[in-house]
């Protein structure tokens, strides 16, 4: 489930991978651009992935995407705590970047390749000795997503 605050007893599950959480808990995924070729990147890498340059510098990326794939995962593989089934996507945004995540704000049955989404917190439970950790999912995009847009 998305949450609408940052709190100090949750661990970024990848830390500067995202922009800190607005009042809605909507985040902006980071992600890098080259300075040699312009390729943009996410996650953030330490060269480019086209001409293998060292010169990228940090991009904010947009909220908005589209859903391109999905699978709805109904087994927990080890080590998560979170609710089951869940649905893991593919979604492509600014037009070049994909992103793999969990997809959040409605039925896992209702989920449709196309679906407009907007990334936001999420907050997934951890074991019985560990704290919860916060990462970023994608959810239905609303229309304040859109006219922010």
């Amino acid at each position: 489930m998305p949450v609408n605050r940052s709190s100090p007893e949750i661990a970024e599950l990848q830390p500067g991978v995202t922009t800190e959480p607005g009042t809605r808990g909507d985040v902006r995924l980071v992600g890098r651009r080259c300075t040699a070729c312009g390729v943009r990147v996410f996650p953030a890498r330490l060269r480019c992935v086209s001409c293998f340059s060292e010169r990228l510098e940090r991009v904010v990326l947009s909220r908005l995407g589209k859903v391109d794939a999905f699978t709805v995962v109904r087994e927990a593989p080890p080590g998560y705590h979170g609710p089951v089934p869940y649905v893991l996507g593919q979604v492509v945004f600014d037009n070049d970047i994909v992103a793999l995540s969990h997809l959040v704000g409605k039925p896992v049955d209702d989920w449709r390749r196309g679906d407009i989404v907007a990334s936001y917190v999420l907050e997934l439970p951890a074991g019985s000795k560990q704290v919860p950790h916060r990462t970023f999912a994608f959810q239905p995009a609303s229309p304040q997503d859109l006219a922010e847009a």
